[in-house]
């Protein structure tokens, strides 16, 4: 006869296992329900899943010997006739980690420890019904560490995981936080429009540039990036609006989406390149400060003066044409200014942004639909010169020289090798 270590008062609930004393709860459909903590699992571990009486559940909730915050806690299920569990994994919970891999991984690893296991799955979770087939003679420690191990060898290439991912956020946070206008202005080879672009950048801007605009750059994962992004995004609306003024980004018609444009493209590009590069070649002189924004300011503030002062029939409209000028200001970006000089004087504007720039230049009356400047677009760049003047930029006369080396596309919009000398 089968000497068994666990007994069953059926009726006062109580449990015996080797000699310890334990309460059970009867159960409404019949049997009996046993749960306890760690001194439960401590004296079944030597016990026999045949030594349970046929009607006793032993519940017991499990932490893995490594854990991983995705997974909080397994409910295992003892009786006579076998093994079962439950576990959830939660989707929604912050992680580096692929979280559909983790899920995969962790089949595997119960399936390949001997597990049976049906999963359910929703937005928020997966949770695994698991089942393991009882011969009779098993310990129930056995099996508790078989399925310790199987949970724990997942949780503990999760957890390294995340730390190389969290590693690699750390140090692209501390390099982009060195990467802002005020340095990338220093380096030899900024020139013209590329320059005027990129004093302007804060760290915030250069870490939304590369990693908020699509595709991500620096060959992170997706997450790795959004955990980066949102070290610098304490104020995002203002780095999207601010790269909207530069003309780098663009709101779309229709559903509310933001669109790069070609000139946020190549500087995306730009700045991809001066990360690459092992040394950067810094000026010696102290270089002149370009301020985009400070240039749009300026012209808010003077255009409808200006217009006033050079029309006869502006002066007798001031109404209309300050709701234009506020019209006008609500689209026109440095893009646009830059766009409009370089017409101007008649220098090269690379095709893509004139096709991007032309409609709005013509529009607002910048320009006609052949190209010719309009009075707005001549007294526009008359402020443009203002500007130059009054900020200490103008350091030649004004020819077409000067007006080239101000408002070149070279540096943005040719080889990024032949402008750093590499």
């Amino acid at each position: 006869m089968l000497f068994r270590r666990v007994s069953l008062n059926r009726k006062t609930g109580e449990v015996r296992i080797s000699g310890r004393r334990f309460y059970a709860s009867a159960l409404s459909m019949g049997g009996y329900l046993l749960e306890d903590g760690q001194d439960l699992l401590n004296v079944l571990s030597d016990v026999r899943f045949e030594e349970l009486p046929k009607d006793l559940t032993v519940v017991i909730n499990i932490l893995p010997s490594e854990q991983f915050h995705l997974l909080d806690y397994a409910k295992t299920y003892l009786k006579r006739n076998g093994f079962s569990a439950s576990i959830t994994i939660e989707r929604s919970k912050d992680t580096l980690i692929d979280v559909d891999k983790y899920i995969m991984d962790m089949s595997s690893s119960l399936k390949k420890h001997g597990f049976d296991l049906e999963a359910t799955y929703s937005d928020e979770r997966v949770t695994f019904r698991i089942k393991y087939p009882i011969f009779g003679d098993e310990n129930i420690g056995h099996v508790l560490e078989l399925f310790d191990n199987a949970v724990t060898v997942v949780n503990r290439l999760a957890l390294e995981k995340e730390g190389e991912l969290d590693k690699e956020v750390r140090y692209w946070i501390y390099r982009l936080d060195m990467l802002n206008g005020h340095y990338l202005s220093q380096l030899s080879g900024i020139t013209g429009i590329a320059r005027w672009l990129l004093c302007s950048l804060t760290s915030g801007d250069v870490a939304y540039i590369l990693l908020g605009i699509r595709p991500i750059s620096l060959s992170v994962p997706e997450k790795v990036a959004d955990r980066i992004l949102n070290a610098f995004q304490s104020r995002r609306d203002e780095t999207i609006n601010r790269l909207i003024l530069l003309g780098m980004l663009r709101r779309e018609n229709g559903p509310p989406r933001l669109a790069c444009t070609s000139v946020g493209a190549r500087v995306k590009s730009l700045i991809e390149h001066i990360l690459s590069m092992r040394e950067h070649k810094t000026s010696r002189h102290q270089l002149a400060r370009y301020d985009p924004l400070e240039l749009l300011n300026y012209i808010a503030r003077n255009f409808a003066p200006l217009a006033i002062s050079k029309s006869r029939r502006l002066r007798r409209n001031r109404e209309g044409l300050y709701m234009y000028a506020n019209k006008m200001l609500s689209e026109l970006t440095f893009i646009h200014v830059a766009v409009l000089t370089c017409l101007y004087w008649r220098l090269d504007v690379p095709e893509s942004v004139l096709e991007e720039t032309f409609n709005t230049l013509t529009r607002l009356g910048f320009i006609s639909y052949k190209g010719r400047i309009n009075p707005f677009g001549e007294w526009l760049v008359s402020l443009v010169k203002g500007y130059l003047r009054k900020s200490g930029l103008r350091m030649y006369p004004y020819t077409q020289k000067y007006w080239s080396s101000i408002f070149d596309w070279g540096c943005l919009y040719g080889s990024f090798k032949n402008a750093f000398g590499r």
